[in-house]
């Protein structure tokens, strides 16, 4: 089983997630998402690594239940966005002593959901998600993937959006904004996003502190129907259009 911790706080923790690492025998995981969950995993056996240990815990992972272990591979966010669902298949594909092993995803609170539900509803109408890690895809590919998306009505979240090096395609990705849709437009982030130490920005393009930007920071950059009101940052949803406006008195020769 491959399941998402959310944010790792254990108010995230779906049911489904929570019975599946009673369950187990076995956990796998990246060590800073282990420790979201060490007090409820004692006594079971730990298979961890660090950054850039992927392929060696997926593929461990999937030895220890080629041998008969129940194994719990933990991700935070959702196990499918980002995350290692994907290279669990991957290998799974490529080992013949992994072609009959069964994989369940149990799904998570993605980062995007989470900092959504922070700063309002500006979600509502949809969005494009796009990792501006160039780590595993090629940067111009990434590149044509943030042109692409400039030019939609959709909002747009940008994970992995910079490391203390990797700055480079976050201030390319903030041009390319500008360009297709003006300083003016809306935009948002959120660091540690559902967690104690959460801290949200609201403002325009023109204005957002990029240099406050790092990895556990989630940057939403808003389409022409984003507002704000009261520090909440929302979507129109098309109702005052279609249902609205229209129900609305009309209004005296006095103009109240």
């Amino acid at each position: 089983m491959v399941v998402g911790l959310g944010s790792g706080d254990p108010a995230q923790l779906t049911p489904e997630v929570d019975a599946a690492l009673r369950r187990c025998d076995t956990v796998a995981g990246y060590s800073k998402y282990v420790d979201f969950i060490r007090d409820r995993i004692h006594g079971k056996r730990l298979i961890e690594t660090g950054m850039k240990g992927e392929v060696e815990r997926c593929r461990d992972a999937l030895a220890a239940a080629a041998a008969g272990a129940t194994v719990c591979m933990v991700c935070s966010g959702d196990p499918g966005i980002l995350a290692m669902a994907g290279l669990l298949f991957e290998l799974r594909a490529r080992e013949q002593a992994f072609r009959d092993l069964p994989i369940r995803v149990l799904p998570g609170i993605t980062a995007a959901s989470t900092a959504a539900a922070a700063l309002g509803a500006p979600l509502q109408n949809g969005f494009s998600l796009v990792s501006l890690s160039d780590l595993l895809v090629p940067a111009d590919e990434v590149r044509r993937n943030l042109r692409a998306v400039a030019q939609s009505a959709l909002p747009v979240t940008l994970y992995n959006p910079a490391g203390r090096k990797r700055r480079r395609l976050l201030a390319e990705a903030l041009d390319i904004f500008r360009e297709a849709r003006g300083g003016d437009i809306l935009c948002a982030f959120v660091r540690h996003a559902g967690r104690p130490e959460e801290t949200r920005w609201i403002g325009r393009l023109a204005d957002l502190p990029a240099d406050d930007v790092d990895m556990s920071t989630l940057v939403l950059i808003g389409s022409a129907r984003t507002v704000t009101d009261q520090g909440a940052l929302f979507e129109a949803r098309g109702y005052a259009e279609k249902y609205l406006d229209k129900d609305a008195p009309a209004s005296t020769a006095d103009g109240r």
